[in-house]
C-alpha cells in the first residue's frame, strides 16, 4: 500500500493533494489505506476489494481499459452499420372522383415507393390513422427510426463560443452536473410489515475548484447525449485537472478512447472522479450495447483453483477478457502463463 493525501478537498481519499506545499485542511498529506474506490460502482453487489495499487484494484483497471475499447468498436458498428436491404418496389395508387348523375371515375395517381422509409432500413407495417378524435394522454404516433441509435452516434456537440452581454459564456442548454455521493447511508422502509434496510447514496452537485456549479448540457434538450459528447467532457475535465500542458484529442471517439486508454493509470491513481468516470464508461457501454443487440457472457467459475494472493478459491474467467482468471476476492489478474503456473503448483501440493 502506497500513502496518499486525505484531504477533504477530495471526494476520494487517495487523490494526491493539487496544492503546492498542501491546502492545509485537516488530513492533507496523511496516510490512508482502504478499499478500492470503483468497485461501489462497477460491481455494487460485492464487497469493495483491497487494492494493491491504490486507490483502484487491478481488476477494475483492466476492465475500465477493455470498456473503453469496446465502447470504440460498439460505435463503430453502429456508424458502418451493415447497408440496409432497400426495398425499391412500386404500387400504383388509385383515386376515386363522382360526377353529377353518380357517375364514379377511377383514375391513376402514379407509382410510389412501396415503403418510402426503406433508406432508413425500413419499418413494420403502420396502422392507419385513427378516426377518433385526440384526447389528452394519447400517444403519439411512433417515429420509424431508432431515434437512440442515432443519438449515441452524432458528433460531439461544439462547446458553445458566444458569451452575453456581461462578457460570461450563455448558459441557455445547460444544467447542472450532478453525481452520487461516494458515501452510502442506511435507509429503512416497511414492505408487508417487515422492515427492510438498504444502503443508498445521495445525489450532489459538481462544484469546481471555485465552488461554481460544473454546468452540462441537458440531455432532455434533444435526446440523450452522444458518446462523442460524453468522452469530450471527460476529456476535457481530466486534461483540465491533470495534463493542463497537453493538447486535446480530436473530438472522435477513437481519438478520446486512445488519449484515454494512454492515460488510464495515471488517472485511476489521481483523477479525483475516478469513480463517477467509471461509472459513465459502465453506462455508456450498456447503451451501446442494448443498441447493437449484444448481451453480456456470464463469467466462467475456475473451480478448485486458489488465488496465490489472498488463498481464496474465488477465480473465475469473462469469455471476453483477455487475461485468463481474475480473483473475485482481491482482483489479481492471471495471463494464460501465470494461471498455469499456480494449477500445477497446486495440482502437485495435492499429490504430494
Amino acid at each position: 500500500m502506497g500513502s496518499y493525501c486525505d484531504c477533504l478537498c477530495h471526494t476520494i481519499s487517495y487523490a494526491a493533494c493539487d496544492v503546492p506545499g498542501g491546502c492545509g485542511s485537516t488530513g492533507c498529506g496523511q496516510t490512508r489505506t482502504g478499499s478500492c474506490v470503483t468497485c461501489p460502482v462497477i460491481r455494487p453487489d460485492s464487497k469493495a476489494r483491497d487494492p494493491h495499487n491504490p486507490p483502484v484494484c487491478d481488476g477494475d483497471r483492466t476492465l475500465i481499459n477493455r470498456w473503453l475499447g469496446e465502447i470504440a468498436g460498439l460505435v463503430a458498428d453502429l456508424t458502418n452499420d451493415e447497408p440496409a436491404i432497400v426495398d425499391d418496389r412500386r404500387h400504383e395508387r388509385f383515386a376515386t372522383v363522382y360526377f353529377e348523375g353518380g357517375i364514379r371515375h377511377v383514375f391513376s395517381k402514379g407509382l410510389f415507393p412501396s415503403d418510402p422509409v426503406s433508406v432508413l432500413g425500413g419499418v413494420a407495417p403502420i396502422n392507419s390513422r385513427s378516426k377518433q378524435p385526440d384526447v389528452s394522454g394519447s400517444r403519439e404516433r411512433a417515429v420509424p427510426i431508432n431515434i437512440n441509435r442515432l443519438d449515441l452516434i452524432a458528433p460531439a456537440r461544439v462547446q458553445n463560443p458566444t458569451r452575453d452581454a456581461s462578457g460570461n459564456d450563455h448558459q441557455q442548454h445547460l444544467v447542472p452536473q450532478v453525481r452520487l455521493s461516494s458515501e452510502f447511508r442506511p435507509v429503512t422502509a416497511s414492505f408487508d410489515g417487515k422492515e427492510i434496510t438498504q444502503q443508498v447514496r445521495d445525489r450532489e452537485y459538481v462544484r469546481d475548484r471555485d465552488g461554481k456549479l460544473v454546468m452540462i448540457p441537458a440531455a432532455e434538450e434533444a435526446g440523450g447525449l452522444s458518446v462523442a459528447t460524453a468522452l469530450d467532457e471527460w476529456v476535457r475535465d481530466i486534461r483540465h485537472r491533470m495534463f493542463a500542458d497537453q493538447h486535446l484529442p480530436a473530438a472522435t471517439v477513437d481519438q478520446m478512447v486512445m488519449w484515454l486508454r494512454v492515460r488510464l493509470d495515471d488517472i485511476c491513481d489521481g483523477y479525483p472522479q475516478v469513480a463517477d468516470f467509471a461509472l459513465a464508461l459502465k453506462q455508456l457501454r450498456g447503451a451501446l450495447r442494448s443498441a447493437t443487440g449484444q448481451s453480456e457472457p456470464p463469467p466462467q467459475p475456475c473451480d478448485g483453483v486458489t488465488c496465490a494472493r489472498c488463498d481464496q478459491r474465488a477465480l473465475f474467467h469473462k469469455p471476453t477478457d483477455t487475461y485468463r482468471a481474475e480473483c473475485g476476492n482481491c482482483g489479481t489478474l492471471y495471463t494464460d502463463d501465470e494461471y498455469t503456473a499456480i494449477v500445477e503448483e497446486q495440482a502437485a501440493a495435492v499429490r504430494r
